[in-house]
């Protein structure tokens, strides 16, 4: 590795800028050290002002973008709804109020927002007090039904089939439904004793009813805890080892967030002393016991997420997954009606490819199956990275949000300790992407007044992510310094 680094600090050139694309020597170089032995590397920057490539390296390969997928799917909403568009979550009813009794059900009717109670946003659980309210308002003091959550805008398809399995049942691997709530997921504290006995769960936050099956043990060489478990299962596998005598805080998935918000208004008006005869459910539920969703109902109240730029700039700023996917379910909803049936995640990337390609005219020769990059088999090249980025920043009218959702290089988010203390801090707005044996980076570089269009992707490389990033730090740096 030191080789590698001596071989990238002689390689400054970037004062001269050439006039036709060329592989940089340092990247040359790269590719024969022993880390990069069948490995696959792409690399671009753009001057944004010309458009003209200014260095390239397989720009053309496909390759595995990991999160970096994020800037397709957030520039692509961007462009369909707008950077002011909301998503509006309605509270409703079926049947009829008499006597403060309501012969009927109350109905929660979402539409994919990914935000609704989100810790990145303020006030996370007062959207509940508003719904309490405005059901209060109505004079309801019993309910002959119940809470039915319909989260029918999306299919059942939370979590993409082409997902790893180690991914399900954690956090970042949370599903992405017509109705999500909390980010769709929990934190889960445990304690661990002496080497040789069992870790104990302290709590969940927010409260979880699963049923854990708790398999971890103390260990002096702990490789740390992880959570299985699929959709709509209450049960969850706790996997792994703890250090001995410590405290750990782990992510897990909400696995059935219509159901989990059907029970959360549902202990909240109970609470306030309005009653439900029946249990809280969903549609899915309903649907798959054979009835039908009551389709006549009279509004109560709507909540409104924040506007979309915010919504896109915690997507690329803190890489969240269950944000992307849902922006692209979003875009789905456009697909048209008459359609064969196609899951969400299809619809979504459907339309996507019909702006990018149809309308913009960017080749759109790729391979996607989700919105945030997470699934392994999804494949872009550099040059369409590059001209989404290239679009977004000197053509489209809501290029202050999209480049504003990147996370600038040493300085904060995802991105916060690449970079940190070059000449390129605070100077590269960088979205990161990250899986095993994948590291990539996108987005824009300042240097000298200029602005520059940069992608740099990395797939089957044979060391650590410490060592790539830092060699993809030091081709950067060779080329911009």
């Amino acid at each position: 590795m030191k080789k590698l680094l001596s071989a990238f600090a002689a390689f400054l050139i970037f004062a001269s800028v050439p006039v036709s694309a060329v592989t940089p020597q340092c990247v040359t170089d790269f590719m024969q050290t022993d880390s990069m032995k069948n490995a696959d590397f792409a690399l671009i920057v753009k001057d944004m002002e010309t458009g003209e490539i200014v260095y390239d390296y397989n720009i053309k390969n496909s390759v595995v973008p990991a999160s970096t997928l994020k800037t397709v799917t957030t520039a692509t909403a961007l462009e369909i709804f707008g950077a002011d568009y909301r998503y509006e979550t309605l509270l409703q009813y079926d049947g009829e109020i008499k006597d403060g009794v309501l012969h009927g059900n109350i109905h929660i009717k979402g539409s994919g927002d990914p935000s609704l109670g989100s810790e990145y946003f303020e006030n996370q659980t007062k959207f509940l007090d508003d719904w309490a309210e405005a059901i209060q308002k109505l004079g309801i003091k019993k309910i002959t039904g119940r809470v039915i959550a319909d989260e029918s805008i999306f299919d059942n398809q939370g979590t993409h089939p082409r997902w790893q399995a180690e991914d399900l049942g954690l956090g970042y691997g949370a599903g992405s439904y017509g109705i999500n709530i909390f980010d769709n997921r929990y934190r889960l504290y445990l304690k661990s004793g002496e080497v040789g006995s069992k870790p104990t769960i302290e709590k969940t936050a927010p409260e979880m009813k699963f049923n854990f099956i708790n398999t971890l043990t103390v260990s002096n060489n702990a490789i740390g805890g992880s959570i299985f478990g699929v959709p709509f299962s209450n049960e969850r596998y706790l996997n792994g080892s703890l250090s001995p005598n410590s405290s750990k805080i782990v992510y897990g998935d909400i696995s059935d967030p219509a159901v989990y918000v059907a029970n959360l208004l549902t202990d909240k008006i109970e609470n306030i002393g309005i009653s439900t005869k029946e249990m809280p459910t969903c549609s899915r539920l309903l649907i798959q016991s054979g009835k039908s969703l009551p389709q006549e109902r009279k509004h109560i109240t709507t909540t409104y997420s924040p506007a979309l730029g915010e919504i896109v700039k915690v997507t690329n700023y803190f890489s969240r997954n269950l944000y992307a996917d849902a922006l692209l379910k979003t875009i789905g909803t456009l697909h048209p009606k008459t359609d064969k049936p196609l899951t969400s995640f299809e619809k979504g990337i459907n339309i996507l490819k019909k702006l990018w390609h149809c309308e913009k005219g960017i080749d759109c020769s790729l391979i996607l199956y989700d919105g945030s990059g997470l699934a392994p088999v999804n494949r872009v090249t550099a040059t369409f990275v590059s001209e989404i980025l290239e679009y977004m920043a000197t053509k489209s009218v809501h290029s202050e949000a999209f480049i504003n959702s990147f996370p600038m290089a040493g300085v904060n988010g995802t991105a916060n300790n690449f970079l940190r203390g070059t000449c390129l801090q605070g100077k590269a707005a960088l979205k990161s992407g990250w899986m095993t044996g994948v590291q990539c980076y996108a987005g824009y570089i300042t240097r000298d007044r200029k602005k520059y269009i940069v992608g740099v992707f990395a797939n089957n490389y044979h060391c650590n992510t410490l060592e790539i990033n830092k060699a993809i730090e030091n081709i950067l740096l060779n080329l911009f310094s």
